[in-house]
């Protein structure tokens, strides 16, 4: 590499040997969601080589690129506008039903799954996953394997997962903050639809307002119910079972 390389892609940096054929690539992923009481888990890919990497050091949006929540709401939009604009994003939403099934860590790996799944559609080679959060894994592949109704899925990708990862790459946060745009209007849309529990305030976690509207007006069908059973003790009521009655 021929440039000067920034802090926030070091890391990027370390597994660029990886990508030495034609068409290889890195994918940086990170997922908004996890935590939250309602709605999908929302997982984001950003695809990159060692020119991709030279391109976004020279944005001059650059050194604003980070952990989306400690981005404001006006500044992250325009990023993610200027973001997706001139770079190649893969973003797909995973169910609450999924979630419910399978739990939120394999709906996370299923949303890595079908990213990787939709760039080979499109002849885009993923050689190296680079992660959020912290490496449980004992080899340096990344292997989930499921089952219970769902295709057998098993990869092995040499991966690096990075605890902070949005803070300290740039091309984590990068899909970071795509994928909290993408999962943000999604909720905000359902504010509408679930008044009530300051969806487009909270985007779905479990703040005080949220917890006590559960507590009052009970789940929607919207609300992950296996995430719910500290705050609320007695039977979940389904309020869509009343509007489908309307």
């Amino acid at each position: 590499m021929q440039f000067s390389v920034p802090e926030k892609l070091q890391i990027e940096l370390s597994i660029t040997h990886s990508l030495k054929q034609q068409n290889s690539w890195a994918l940086s992923v990170d997922e908004v969601g996890r935590g939250s009481l309602f709605g999908p888990v929302v997982v984001a890919g950003m695809v990159w080589n060692v020119d991709t990497l030279r391109d976004l050091q020279q944005k001059p949006y650059f050194s604003k690129i980070g952990d989306s929540k400690k981005i404001s709401a006006v500044n992250r939009a325009l990023l993610n506008k200027q973001l997706s604009r001139d770079f190649h994003f893969e973003t797909v939403s995973i169910s609450v039903g999924f979630i419910e099934k399978y739990n939120i860590s394999r709906a996370v790996f299923y949303g890595i799954y079908r990213i990787i799944q939709n760039l080979k559609r499109n002849n885009i080679q993923v050689k190296h996953l680079l992660l959020d959060g912290k490496d449980t894994f004992k080899t340096r592949f990344w292997r989930p394997h499921f089952r219970d109704n769902l295709q057998s899925i098993q990869l092995e990708i040499p991966a690096r997962a990075v605890v902070k990862g949005d803070s300290l790459c740039a091309t984590i946060g990068a899909a970071s903050i795509v994928a909290k745009e993408y999962r943000d209007k999604m909720i905000h849309k359902a504010d509408s639809r679930y008044p009530g529990y300051f969806l487009a305030t909270n985007s779905g976690y479990g703040t005080l307002q949220h917890r006590e509207a559960l507590q009052k007006l009970g789940a929607t069908r919207l609300h992950r119910k296996s995430f719910l059973s500290k705050i609320l003790r007695s039977d979940l009521r389904e309020i869509d079972s009343q509007e489908n009655q309307q």
